[in-house]
């Protein structure tokens, strides 16, 4: 099974707020870009977490750790390191 039906919108929210004073901490920015109504998918809450909490600690001082929820096609959200390529989940 792919996961429980979750508002990646409402997930996303949650885990950038839950690690801003983190990155706040370690002099790097994370910021969440997304419309504003949900978007119901299929998907693991903590794997999602564990997408965000990577990138934030691959991220160097001073970077943008910028997640974005737009429905396009198959691609649902993105995570993007400043400096490196995106990575795409559906």
């Amino acid at each position: 099974m792919i996961g429980e039906r979750v508002d990646l919108v409402a997930v996303a929210w949650t885990l950038v707020d839950d690690v801003a004073l983190l990155a706040i901490r370690e002099h790097k920015q994370i910021e969440f870009v997304g419309p504003g109504g949900p978007v119901d998918v299929r998907a693991d809450p903590m794997a999602i977490s564990a997408v965000i909490d990577n990138a934030l600690r691959a991220e160097p001082a001073e970077g943008l750790l910028s997640s974005e929820c737009m429905p396009t096609g198959s691609s649902l959200s993105s995570i993007t390191e400043k400096g490196s390529q995106s990575r795409k989940r559906s």
